[in-house]
Formats: structure tokens, sequence, C-alpha cells
């Protein structure tokens, strides 16, 4: 119902604003209907965060509900502070240095989980396209993934700016404005409303540092922000390679909940967004990937009749995942367990490539590993490192509003530690053996060790220390 009335809002709004620049009243009477309409709707939703239904239901994640609960929106009251030191760092970084200029294509597929895959192992056959191109040797896989974030506005900056929630700012070096000042053509085509989402289109950047810019509100095709055929609006209006670099950041919406599913992809049934049904509701889930792995089929296609496949690096990844029922949850946000934030990192590289690290990475380490393939140096500012190094990071850092994770891998044991800043709930989790976080032995930890990850945790997301 939701996906429903944010679209025929947003649509119709948009004809009313085109149509009606000679009679100003008309469309300010509107806005004030729609303004009335959505406050009831508020309301009403309002009423369900008494119900223990609202645990499951997860509304908060969707734009248009979680605009009435400022209190409640993650975004709110997070600090997204300029960064003076990315400006430096950006304005000292090496320019006209001879690197390798391959084509750099990113493709996020909004709320995709890898264990939903099968080349990840599921039962299922939703990603026959993936499948077929890692057994081809030219897809590298890294076994572990998680995103820093279990929302897609901080999903989405960890891979451009290669920056944890905590540290994100208006002015971080992203991996887009490195490419820019290097010549590369920027391109984002995505699918989605990214103009008015939390104001993710600012992080992009500015008009002026795209070469073309196109998501679901600028479309002139489809009816649907959330329709992925807006891809391929955006793929015609691209034209053929000509030597000159170029990046593209492709965003798919087709596994998210409001994402349009067309009927030819409904392979799975019955497949509905109830969610209090795990099996209609998987069911469409998996559906969605089905069509999100032929529109990649699709954008691979495209690409190299145009030229810009060849001399390419493909990376398929996800903002967050996407619980299925795990604690009785469905969708993402409000917190950071392996549900929410388990991703791919999947890279399309020729096969005399050799990666170094493909056990474990987080959306952080995307950027790193892209500079480190060209042969560019990696910005000092960026948080992640590149899978090019055998080094790995012994601790990795996620958060979802006040909920915080630590994930500490070290030998043979890889632990996560969970923490409600809200509740003071601590939890602690051992990944190797327990991925999906059903056994808490925080109980029988010692406390010296806990107390190790305590301070890690006020340190590096700045909470005021453990009585």
């Amino acid at each position: 119902m939701t996906k429903f009335i944010y679209q025929r809002i947003f649509h119709f709004n948009k004809f009313i604003l085109r149509h009606n620049f000679n009679n100003p009243p008309k469309y300010i009477i509107f806005n004030i209907i729609i303004f009335l309409f959505l406050f009831g709707f508020a309301s009403a939703t309002v009423l369900l965060k008494h119900q223990s239904i609202s645990n499951r239901l997860f509304a908060m994640e969707e734009p248009l509900v979680s605009f009435f609960f400022k209190n409640n929106n993650p975004f709110n009251g997070q600090t997204i502070s300029n960064n003076n030191e990315d400006i430096t760092i950006r304005y000292d970084y090496p320019k006209n240095i001879d690197f390798q200029k391959k084509n750099i294509i990113v493709i996020v597929v909004d709320a995709l989980r890898s264990d939903h895959l099968g080349l990840y192992g599921y039962k299922r056959k939703t990603s026959p396209f993936l499948d077929s191109i890692y057994s081809s040797g030219n897809l590298k896989k890294i076994e572990l993934s998680f995103s820093v974030a279990g929302a897609s506005f901080a999903g989405i900056n960890g891979i451009l700016r290669s920056k944890i929630w905590s540290n994100m700012g208006y002015n971080n070096f992203s991996l887009q404005q490195l490419l820019k000042d290097q010549g590369y053509d920027i391109n984002f085509i995505l699918s989605g409303d990214h103009t008015n989402f939390y104001g993710l289109k600012s992080f992009y950047g500015n008009n002026s540092d795209f070469n073309y810019f196109l998501d679901g509100t600028t479309t002139n095709k489809y009816s649907d922000p959330n329709d992925d055929r807006i891809i391929f609006e955006g793929l015609n209006k691209i034209y053929e390679y000509n030597n000159n670099p170029s990046f593209f950041y492709f965003h798919l919406m087709s596994a998210h909940s409001i994402g349009l599913k067309l009927d030819k992809y409904k392979k799975h049934l019955p497949a509905n967004a109830n969610r209090l049904n795990i099996e209609n509701y998987t069911n469409r889930y998996d559906n969605g990937i089905s069509q999100a792995d032929n529109y990649i089929k699709e954008v691979f296609k495209r690409l190299s009749s145009k030229g810009y496949l060849e001399n390419s690096i493909v990376v398929i990844t996800a903002d967050h995942g996407e619980a299925l029922g795990e604690r009785g949850e469905f969708g993402h946000g409000r917190n950071v367990y392996t549900d929410k934030i388990l991703i791919p990192t999947l890279i399309y590289d020729t096969d005399t490539v050799q990666y170094k690290n493909t056990d474990y990475a987080t959306s952080v380490d995307i950027a790193p590993t892209i500079v480190d393939r060209l042969g560019l140096p990696i910005p000092e500012s960026w948080e992640g490192n590149s899978l090019f190094s055998k080094e790995n990071r012994e601790f990795t850092f996620h958060q979802m509003s006040e909920n915080y994770a630590i994930i500490h891998t070290k030998d043979n044991f890889r632990f996560k530690y969970v923490y409600n800043n809200k509740t003071q709930e601590e939890e602690l989790f051992e990944l190797k053996t327990d991925l999906y976080e059903t056994n808490n032995i925080i109980d029988s930890m010692k406390i010296k060790y806990l107390n190790s990850l305590r301070n890690q945790l006020t340190n590096q997301f700045r909470l005021k220390p453990f009585k």
C-alpha cells in the first residue's frame, strides 16, 4: 500500500507541476490536500508503533513514512559534517599520472543478500547469469561480505566513499570524484528516487560532476520510479565508447520490496509483500533477484555492444541485505544483524588477475580495490583495504542508527559484538560457526576481551564510555 501511494502521489504531483505553472493556486491546493492525507496516513502508522506487529512491518525503512518520524528516522541527528581533511587530500591527490585507464562499472542491487545467489550456494536458481560468468573464471567472489550499514544511504556511501557511517561527511573524497579528476566520464543510471531520498544525489555530486545522470524522478518513459527498465532508458542515451575512460554506477531495485517486479519473472508462487508470511515474502524476494540477474545480463550485453565492457572492471554488490523472517523481522534497517548487512562482492575481471584477499570484505573495501587495480594511489582518508593486499583488517565496524557492531577477525575465529545504545543490550556471536547469530555467547566470554571490544566501540563511534 505504501508503495502504491508513494508512486501515485509522486507522478500525479509531477503531472500537476508540469501543467499548472499558469495556475499556481491549483498546485498549492493540491499539495495542501496531499499534506492532510499524508498526515492522516502517518497518524495511522503511529498507532502501529505500539503494536507488536510494528516490529515485523518495518515501515520505517520507506522514505514516505520515515519523513513523519524524525526521532525514529535512522539518519536524523546523525552528524554529517564537512570534512576539511578530505578536501585537502583531493586537492593534493596526484594528477596526470600514468595508470591503467579501464572503464569502471559498479552495479548495486538494492537489498541483495549473497546467500540467495546460486554461486553462493543457494538452492534455487535465482542467478543463472551470474553463476555462468562465475563458472567461466572471469567473476571473482568474496566469500563473505558485509555492508557498513543496514540501509541505503550509508551502504551506498560506504561503497563510493570508503567510509563507515559515523565518519561520513559532505566533503568526503569519493571514488567518482577521484576518477573525474583523472579524466573519466561520470555516469549515474539509477532506478529508484535518489534525488529526494535523504539527499543522496547531493552526495553523488553536483550536476556539473556528471556527464549523465538519470534516476526514477527524471525518467520520461516509465511511470514507476522503481522500475529497473529505467536503466535501459539511460543506456540508450550513452554514446559509443570513444576510448575515453568512463565510470558507470547502476542501481537496481528489483530485489527491494518496493521494486517493480514483472509477471514473467514470478517463478516462485505465491509471491506477495505479506510480511507475516515467510514463504510468500521469500518467493517474491527470490523472483526479484531473478529479475535483477536478467537485467544485469542485459546491462553486460548493452555495454559490450557499445564497446565499454572489453576494457573494464565490473563490481556487482549491494547496499545492504534483507531480513526474511529472522527474529520475526522483514525488510532492513533498525539493526545490524547478518541478514540485514550480508551482501555479495563480485568482481568481473580477467582471469589472470589474482586478488589476494577473497575471504572477507566489507563495502568500504570496494573503492580502494578499484583504485589499486588501476595502479592509482589509495587516498589516505579512505578506511577500507584493497583486496590486492594480503593485510586483512582485524576489526570492521557497522552501524544502523543506535545499533552498532564490531567484527573481530583473527586467527581461526570471527567474533561479532553487537551493542544497542538505546537499551544497552550486548550480544556476542562467533560468525564462523554461527553466521546467522542464533547463539549469544557473551556470558561465557572473558571480561577482559569484552572490555577491549567495548573500548573499540566507544572510540570508533564516539559513544559514552561503559560504566
